[in-house]
């Protein structure tokens, strides 16, 4: 399967999903209070990204329930390799430099944070 690059709504949702994961099943109650809590979304919205999740493949939809359960079919590591890829080759032009530049100006980053971290590769 060939993943895509999804908004940041989208993105926001699988987090909650894989995080949830670890725990057990994910039903959709528990992720539209989730959601309704933390962004105000209503149900609806929740409802209409998760729909969109399944057509794009990241999750599988169990609706023999009465609450849906939701399974991802794409693994957090592998959004993330992804997506790394994606803005390496995208935002910083296949440049390292430029990418760790980026992470310094935006001062998001002590640079001896980032030599620790690099050292420590």
């Amino acid at each position: 399967m060939e993943l895509v690059k999804i908004p940041d709504a989208e993105l926001e949702v699988m987090q909650v999903i894989w995080e949830r994961e670890k725990e057990g099943d994910v039903f959709s109650k528990v992720l539209t209070d989730y959601f309704l809590e933390k962004n105000d979304w209503k149900r609806t919205t929740t409802l209409t990204i998760l729909g969109r999740l399944e057509k794009k493949n990241f999750l599988k939809i169990d609706r023999e329930l009465r609450m849906n359960r939701y399974t991802p079919l794409v693994k957090r590591q592998d959004y993330l390799d992804f997506a790394t890829k994606y803005y390496l080759e995208n935002v910083f032009s296949n440049s390292v430099k430029k990418l760790f530049a980026g992470l310094l100006d935006s001062k998001e980053v002590a640079k001896e944070e980032l030599l620790k971290e690099l050292k420590a590769i």
